[in-house]
């Protein structure tokens, strides 16, 4: 009898997640960032652009934040990505024309080319 409760209590142990999951009434999102679609070093600090979103990467930290539609991008599809040294800002273009801006943690949309009637394709591509 022993035997069989510690088989029972180490299955349940076994099986229970190992990592905590969002609490009732929080968004988690499940997201892959495995394929780069774009690339830029910032001062150190590697931004990535992505089909779901973007992230950062610092080596010296190893710190690393994504944002997502989920959690404040505008859009996703992310088509290309620029860094304005002058402004000191991100630029995020997506696949369908919207463009997000980066700076100092905060994402402004501009949707002017989006939203703009124009005959043929607004894809930015770079």
């Amino acid at each position: 009898m022993p035997r069989l409760l510690i088989t029972i209590l180490l299955s349940i142990l076994l099986t229970r997640p190992a990592h905590p999951q969002a609490r009732v009434g929080e968004w988690q999102d499940q997201l892959s960032f495995g394929r780069a679609i774009s690339l830029v070093e910032v001062q150190g600090t590697i931004y990535c652009g992505t089909r779901s979103g973007l992230f950062y990467y610092n080596p010296e930290t190893s710190e690393i934040r994504k944002w997502t539609k989920v959690s404040e991008l505008s859009d996703v599809d992310i088509a290309g990505l620029a860094y304005s040294e002058d402004h000191k800002t991100l630029i995020i273009a997506y696949a369908n024309s919207n463009i997000d801006l980066l700076r100092q943690n905060t994402i402004i949309n501009i949707p002017d080319i989006r939203r703009k009637q124009i005959t043929g394709s607004k894809r930015i591509n770079q």
